[in-house]
């Protein structure tokens, strides 16, 4: 192809071999050329992402201000490969999406003219002895045009398959590992993963999309990762045991790479499926299994405990459960309860990171990623280790990202770049998949760290020069794709090992905010009674929680019925705002409890009919959670007319920190209370109101009524809970500007 085009394309997925394939020619025809073979010359090539800058970074640009021309990447590569003064080959390789943004411009260099025009006016006559090489997923946004002027080369991953990259894999294993233990690992891959692939595809479902390949890559490196520590703690060890943790290592690599990006219902799945595979008649090669996964739990449920000598176990995580403990003056929102996810997730991170493999952990809002992998990067790390962290959004772009890398680098020497000598940078990037796609699909920041990953340098974005990165480890954390977040590139996503971190089981949220709620009452010396009720809360607002998530489901028309943990946990931290002295008894606490119910759920209805079956499920988890008659509770809220609790007397219901504002100016200081008697809540916002029409040049005339008292209560609230924020949504003169500013 390159003797016919100067310009072509190598399209495909991941894994279809299209780097390796361009690194292995250009080798060879250097090495040809050394050795005067052929005829051939020396290759030199230089790699451009065109997604990781910006276009007039990429062709060149005026500054606005002097209108002076600024030479881009391109411009300056193509005069510097067109201006050589010998016949060595010369390659352009352009990595990156194919889009009309920028691959338009290069109509006229891939023309029989092989110019490129500039807009400053310069034309780049291209040599004979130049190539561009475009190596891209697929052709979707590219224009017939360009399509036309270049040459097409398809590769397809499904036709190379696992197997080159399993033989490949086995040479870089110690050497006594492949004479001890390469056949039966051969044997077992042969025997397990062809068929656990084909089962996941059909009967699971993953949480994020990953390329099988991928996975199959996965396996081999956790067990490389395990056979590395072996060889360094034992250079010779024994062969029969060697070949017993073989076989554990790659039943535990099985479940954390074949199995690791599957949902609840796919583990218990695979899970399954494995423990038959293994229990059926294995291939000779790989012999009877020494140490199969007990039948206690699911294999998600051990890891392999290797002794410095001696065959192992497998352990369960709950063995390495330490034992909680509060510091005095701990705030609620930074408790970290440990359970077996913490165990599980902190052991992965660490194998993880202390090999420098990029890892990503996917999972529903609220399951912990973020605290878990903050905790341990900012408490658990060891000192060679430098932690650093980016949070994406919408707006993120490739150049806020190389900027903010960049300033926690230092120079090694000239056009390298990395942490402090003798550490390692580890780079945390929250929500990966947020930053938005642009016109035709491709996320710069993304595509800016996937340069990193495949060629590990970027480009200066003052001199286009290029800079060298080292020892940077990336971990990532990502919501399923959906509501706001945007699926990624399979050619970014090949290069982690994915972990799904999935919502946690009943008896794990109850151990967390039971273990909180007990910490908070000992804390604020709340009487022994009280201890009971709190294991009342839990198990009462995990009824409503799973209640609300299989009723209340988002359609087109409520589109923000959605519910997570992290709404489980406000209504907890909404009943400990309160204190010893603000409750009286038993029945404060439930009318508390279901005050924040409300608070949370109930103020995102907008439907009647929603309201209404909240208000049952109240009625029914008062009555038998509480184990106390709903209509006696809620006594005080009754309308005139008497008789049951009906769902409009709840709007009654009000808790808040503002009747003592007048007393106690210091919003931290003030308690937490029922109101008793809106009239009196009423008083309290007038004497407010007239304070600020005192002391503002633009007084506010306003009517005190119910529902501007019902808002400002959820307001206030709002603003009280830790990490609290309130968005006001309403159309232009319902009231958001004016309750915000009575809220000074």
């Amino acid at each position: 192809m390159m003797i016919v085009r100067h310009g072509f394309m190598m399209v495909g997925e991941p894994f279809a071999g299209k780097t390796v394939v361009i690194d292995c020619l250009a080798e060879m025809l250097t090495l040809l050329e050394s050795q005067g073979l052929m005829d051939e010359f020396k290759v030199h090539y230089k790699v451009i992402n065109p997604k990781a800058i910006t276009m007039g970074q990429l062709f060149g640009q005026f500054d606005p201000v002097s209108h002076e021309w600024t030479d881009g990447v391109v411009a300056n590569t193509f005069r510097e490969q067109a201006s050589a003064g010998n016949d060595d080959r010369r390659w352009v390789l352009f990595d990156g999406p194919v889009d009309t943004l920028w691959i338009e411009s290069m109509n006229t260099v891939l023309d029989d003219n092989k110019k490129l025009c500039l807009m400053s006016g310069e034309i780049i006559q291209l040599s004979n002895s130049m190539n561009l090489i475009f190596e891209t997923n697929d052709l979707s946004q590219a224009s017939p045009a360009t399509v036309s002027r270049c040459g097409m080369i398809y590769m397809e991953p499904t036709s190379l398959g696992w197997r080159p990259l399993l033989n490949s894999w086995l040479t870089t294993l110690p050497q006594k590992a492949q004479d001890a233990v390469g056949k039966l690992l051969t044997g077992l891959f042969d025997w397990i993963v062809d068929k656990a692939l084909r089962y996941v595809f059909k009967c699971c479902k993953e949480i994020v999309a990953t390329p099988q390949i991928n996975r199959v890559q996965s396996l081999m490196k956790i067990i490389g990762i395990f056979m590395a520590k072996t060889f360094q703690d034992d250079e010779n060890p024994d062969e029969k045991v060697l070949r017993t943790w073989t076989q554990c290592f790659f039943m535990f690599g099985c479940a954390w790479s074949l199995g690791a990006s599957v949902n609840t219902e796919g583990r218990e799945k695979f899970n399954e499926f494995l423990r038959e595979l293994l229990t059926s008649k294995p291939p000779p090669t790989v012999g009877k299994i020494d140490l199969p996964f007990p039948e206690a739990a699911t294999i998600y449920d051990f890891m392999f405990d290797k002794p410095s000598s001696g065959r192992g176990r497998w352990a369960n995580w709950t063995e390495s459960l330490k034992a909680i403990s509060f510091e005095k003056n701990q705030k609620l929102s930074e408790i970290i309860v440990p359970t077996v996810d913490t165990v599980r997730y902190t052991y992965l991170m660490d194998l993880y990171v202390s090999s420098g493999t990029p890892c990503l952990f996917v999972g529903p809002t609220g399951t912990g990623k973020s605290v878990y992998i903050k905790d341990k990067l900012m408490s658990n790390l060891e000192p060679q280790y430098v932690p650093f962290f980016i949070n994406f959004s919408a707006q993120t772009t490739a150049n806020q990202l190389q900027g903010m890398i960049m300033s926690k680098l230092d120079k090694r020497r000239k056009g390298v770049f990395g942490p402090p000598m003798g550490k390692k940078s580890v780079i945390f990037v929250d929500d990966v998949n947020m930053p938005a796609l642009e016109q035709y699909g491709a996320q710069p920041p993304i595509e800016l760290i996937r340069q990193y990953f495949d060629h590990e340098m970027w480009y200066d974005l003052k001199d286009t020069t290029k800079m060298k990165l080292q020892d940077l480890i990336i971990v990532g954390a990502m919501g399923p794709p959906g509501g706001g977040r945007n699926p990624i590139s399979p050619r970014f996503i090949r290069h982690f090992l994915i972990t799904s971190m999935l919502e946690f089981d009943n008896d794990t949220l109850t151990r967390i905010f039971t273990n909180i709620i007990s910490h908070y009452f000992k804390t604020e010396s709340f009487p022994p009674e009280f201890h009971l009720i709190g294991n009342q809360i839990v198990q009462a607002t995990l009824l409503v929680y799973k209640a609300a998530i299989d009723n209340l489901l988002p359609t087109p028309a409520k589109s923000h019925y959605v519910f997570n943990l992290r709404d489980f946990s406000r209504v907890i931290l909404g009943v400990l705002l309160i204190k010893p002295s603000s409750v009286e008894n038993k029945r404060t606490m439930i009318r508390l409890w279901t005050h924040e119910v409300y608070r949370v759920f109930n103020d995102r209805l907008i439907d009647d009919d929603d309201r209404e079956w909240l208000f049952k499920q109240c009625r029914d988890v008062v009555n038998n959670s509480f184990k106390d008659k709903f209509d006696d509770v809620f006594e005080s809220l009754k309308g005139n007319g008497g008789g049951k609790i009906v769902s409009d007397d709840m709007r009654s219901l009000l808790f808040g920190d503002y009747l003592g504002t007048v007393d106690e100016p210091d919003c931290q200081n003030r308690l937490y209370e029922e109101v008793p008697d809106v009239g009196q809540l009423t008083e309290v916002i007038e004497t407010c109101l007239v304070e600020y029409n005192n002391t503002h040049k633009t007084p506010m005339n306003l009517v005190i009524f119910r529902y501007f008292l019902e808002h400002l209560s959820r307001i206030c609230r709002c603003l009280k809970v830790f990490g609290g924020n309130a968005l006001l949504v309403g159309v232009g003169g319902s009231g958001r500007q004016s309750l915000t500013r009575t809220l000074r």
